[in-house]
């Protein structure tokens, strides 16, 4: 008899467990991503099997991740993906950033840092942005996209919000400067909001991106929190991780499809304690609407520059007054002048040859375009 339960006992546990089971909220007509910051993401159950089962079942094409702990946790979570999955790492000093990604859906042209090594590595707390360039097809159509993925500076204290809001400006110049029509999508963990700072007194730090028309943030502040720390069914928390987007990006985005990935709280047991203490964040693109969207010309403030490249002198008209900054590739603001309406010249000749942007800020409007002063 008790061979028989002995035996009754091991038929049992050999009989697999029900597979885990996620809310598909993809569909095979649009481009569907996602931001995940998987808390110290390795390799062991059930944190890896929760995982797979999300990608697998979803819907969502390109997942860009934070929190991976070294290359051989991307490289086992592709091993069970499967060959319709493909991925890349970033070259982070502390911790990783990913993309993984359907091959039938994402082909890669470039991948590789924003910046070059240690550029800016202090205000992006060692992890700067990692940079997919890609040729997306869905539905028989291509567009080539730049997705970016990162992961600010944590915590609330001034020194944390004076680095996250520093990085900001290096990675918003960078994106102006090389990038101005680019079809653009950054994911990732923020660690901060938008519409005000967790710094207790502060702005948000990504003011500059909120404030010009060309960008646009789709998880806003009044969604229940990203974060959900340690509370399991995450119904309050700061909503630090977002999605943004250019403005050749906006216009194609789905309608409600902007929001936290909640069902993952009720069907992955044990959400907080088991997988992150992140929700996804998530959002669907309909890219047969970009040739039926309609773009508005820009009516910035700035209206002509000559001449290009500059020698000495640059001249500037302007649609109405406004503060002229100029920029230089590193993100350092080289020049100021307050200008009123109409023609104005700006004396260059202080400045070594090279890329600048500038920049023109009025009451209505914020424009920027790159120069080059070359003798």
């Amino acid at each position: 008899m008790t061979r028989l339960y002995c035996l009754l006992l091991l038929a049992l546990l050999a009989v697999p467990s029900e597979a885990q089971t996620v809310t598909r909220i993809g569909s095979v007509a649009t481009l569907d991503v996602a931001a995940w910051n998987i808390r110290q993401f390795q390799t062991g159950d059930p944190q890896m099997a929760h995982v797979v089962a999300t990608m697998e079942q979803s819907g969502v094409d390109l997942w860009a991740l934070q929190e991976v702990t070294s290359s051989a946790v991307l490289s086992a979570l592709l091993s069970r993906l499967g060959d319709e999955w493909d991925g890349r790492l970033s070259t982070s000093s502390n911790l990783y950033s990913a993309f993984v990604f359907r091959k039938d859906v994402i082909s890669i042209r470039s991948v590789g840092p924003m910046f070059s090594s240690g550029q800016f590595s202090y205000e992006f707390a060692g992890r700067p942005p990692f940079v997919l360039d890609a040729n997306v097809t869905v539905g028989g159509q291509t567009v080539q996209m730049m997705f970016v993925t990162l992961h600010m500076k944590c915590c609330s204290d001034n020194t944390s919000f004076e680095r996250r809001q520093d990085a900001s400006t290096a990675m918003k110049n960078r994106l102006d400067f090389l990038h101005t029509s680019d079809w653009l999508v950054v994911l990732g963990d923020f660690n901060d909001e938008t519409e005000r700072s967790i710094t207790f007194g502060k702005p948000s730090p990504y003011a500059n991106f909120v404030s010009d028309a060309e960008y646009d943030f789709l998880i806003s502040d009044g969604v229940v929190g990203t974060f959900c720390g340690s509370d399991s069914r995450c119904r309050t928390g700061s909503t630090i991780d977002n999605i943004l987007v250019s403005s050749e990006v906006a216009p194609t985005l789905v309608a409600g499809s902007a929001d936290r990935y909640s069902e993952l709280l009720t069907e992955l047991p044990s959400y907080t304690s088991s997988t992150s203490d992140h929700l996804p964040v998530v959002a669907r693109f309909d890219l047969a609407a970009s040739t039926a969207a309609e773009v508005l010309p820009s009516t910035g403030t700035l209206a002509e520059v000559w001449p290009q490249p500059v020698r000495e002198s640059l001249n500037v008209r302007l649609a109405e007054p406004a503060r002229i900054e100029i920029w230089d590739i590193l993100g350092r603001r080289v020049m100021v002048i307050d200008s009123p309406a109409g023609p104005s010249r700006m004396d260059l000749g202080a400045l070594s040859p090279g890329l600048y942007l500038l920049r023109t800020i009025a009451k209505t409007s914020v424009s920027s375009r790159p120069i080059v002063i070359g003798r």
